[in-house]
């Protein structure tokens, strides 16, 4: 992160992300790095790619890793361990990723201490810090009171989320959530969101929307 002008209390300072701003050394060694690391995790992601009980210690594990150094070699991983991950994917320190079918876009970010399930996600999709994403919101069937709820068994399903998204910290994604959307920190989805919607609480409601008649240019609520 890079910042305008030093962090102020009161007001905000403006601040640009070095994601969406690299420098040519910087990709060059980024490439280079990433590279050296895929050769050294070879056996790693061979294995991961056939167990997704050694996918997950995996991921597990290298979720440890701090800094520059764990996004690189995290990055290397999955990039191969998965069946899609696309360019300029960061990965920060203790997230980790529960599943091996997860499928990741183009210029992702996930914030620190994020939890995966089963997911796709498009391009250019911001994931805050401490984020929960689950495999739907029937995990478990808690329909009889004559066996325990851990015994009922449940349901699950991938969830997707769009393109252009931003779902910010401490917030727990059960459901889909369209191109162009914002969650707002701490919020719960349950159900759906329409592509463009602005969204916060628990459970998630829409306050606001980012488009205009389908167009981009609209400006977002405050």
């Amino acid at each position: 992160m890079k910042y305008g002008e030093a962090p102020q209390t009161g007001r905000y300072v403006d601040v640009d992300f070095f994601q969406a701003n690299r420098g040519v050394l910087f990709k060059v060694v980024w490439t280079a790095s990433t590279w050296i690391s895929v050769v050294l995790l070879s056996p790693l992601i061979l294995a991961s790619r056939m167990s997704n009980v050694v996918f997950k210690a995996c991921s597990e594990f290298l979720s440890l890793f701090p800094s520059i150094f764990g996004f690189v070699i995290r990055y290397a991983f999955y990039r191969f361990a998965l069946p899609k991950c696309g360019d300029n994917v960061i990965i920060d320190f203790g997230t980790v990723f529960y599943q091996r079918d997860i499928a990741i876009g183009s210029n992702v970010t996930f914030g620190i201490g994020a939890t995966i399930q089963h997911c796709e996600l498009g391009d250019h999709v911001m994931i805050g810090d401490g984020c929960r994403l689950i495999c739907g919101t029937r995990k478990h069937a808690y329909d009889r009171t004559d066996i325990p709820i851990s015994e009922q068994g449940g349901q699950i399903k991938k969830i997707r989320i769009g393109s252009d998204t931003w779902i910010d910290a401490g917030s727990v994604v059960m459901n889909d959530v369209g191109e162009g959307s914002v969650i707002r920190a701490g919020s719960v989805v349950r159900e759906p969101i329409p592509p463009g919607s602005i969204c916060e609480g628990n459970p998630a409601v829409i306050i606001g929307t980012r488009f205009e008649h389908g167009s981009h240019g609209a400006a977002p609520v405050k």
